[in-house]
């Protein structure tokens, strides 16, 4: 979703959790932890991509068909979804409910933005965002931003790491890990004291 200043840092922190997750520490071969990292790095890079707002199947979509549509966008990052996470979403008023049980474009595109989303964020505040975005800019529009985003992002996270993956040279792999999670944390302490004054100006209903 597209929020003035908070949208670009919830995407870095994001892309720094599914970079660390896609990482297998515990290889302990150093040549075969470049081969599977270079592997990784090429997947991802090269075939993920999400569904535009306009891609999205509207002709409705039952709770398994959603279900399995969205997982199969996401198995690449390691990121899925079940029914029962599905519709306990809806349960809380955080999608809105099916239509003759099929879900649509509008509740597809909150869905995939929450099952990636909530990898670094409470729903508290992911909630606190979808009234932030609807009082700023369409559904398409922020859903179709995050995407490209997110792709762009990931693509030159994974890309920019590449010389560590392939070169000879033993990169000292752990500072790069810690600064991670140095800029993660700072990263979200941030984000939290934005959304204290979001969720005390604008209370979610």
């Amino acid at each position: 979703m597209h929020f003035p200043n908070n949208g670009y840092i919830i995407i870095n922190i994001l892309i720094v959790s599914l970079y660390k997750k896609n990482q297998h520490v515990g290889i302990t071969t150093r040549r075969f932890f470049r081969t599977r990292l270079i592997q990784n790095m090429n997947n991802i890079t090269e075939n993920f991509r999400l569904p535009r707002y306009k891609e999205i199947p509207d002709i409705g979509l039952y709770l398994e068909q959603t279900v399995s549509y969205i997982n199969n966008i996401l198995s690449i990052i390691d990121i899925s979804i079940t029914s029962s996470m599905l519709s306990n979403y809806v349960k809380k008023g955080y999608v809105t409910h099916p239509v003759r049980k099929k879900y649509y474009p509008d509740q597809i595109s909150y869905i995939i933005f929450i099952v990636i989303v909530k990898q670094v964020l409470s729903m508290e505040n992911i909630s606190a965002l979808f009234s932030l975005q609807k009082s700023t800019y369409p559904l398409s529009v922020a859903y179709d931003f995050f995407c490209s985003k997110l792709e762009k992002t990931l693509s030159e996270i994974y890309e920019g790491n590449s010389d560590f993956a392939t070169s000879p040279v033993q990169f000292p792999f752990e500072k790069k890990i810690i600064n991670s999670v140095i800029t993660t944390t700072a990263q979200i302490i941030y984000l939290n004291d934005c959304f204290k004054n979001i969720i005390s100006d604008s209370p979610i209903s």
